[in-house]
């Protein structure tokens, strides 16, 4: 199988290949995607799975909700 992953920031990973014994019809995969510092701002934002190979598809949006806290002390 080959894969990428997608992001709603516009990057993307590698393309990267996986083996799939004959006779299955699911494979888990995972990636770590750290979101954040001082210059993103409050929203929402997704990752997603794009396979290429064998067959062309895509996984549904994993969506994550952003939002700083600001502290300030006296």
């Amino acid at each position: 199988m080959q894969y990428r992953w997608e992001r709603s920031d516009g990057a993307s990973g590698p393309t990267k290949t996986a083996p799939v014994p004959v006779g299955t019809t699911s494979l888990d995969i995972s990636t770590t995607w750290y979101l954040g510092g001082p210059s993103l701002p409050d929203g929402d934002y997704w990752e997603k799975v794009v396979v290429f190979e064998p067959n062309s598809t895509s996984s549904g949006k994993a969506i994550t909700h952003l939002s700083a806290m600001i502290c300030s002390a006296n």
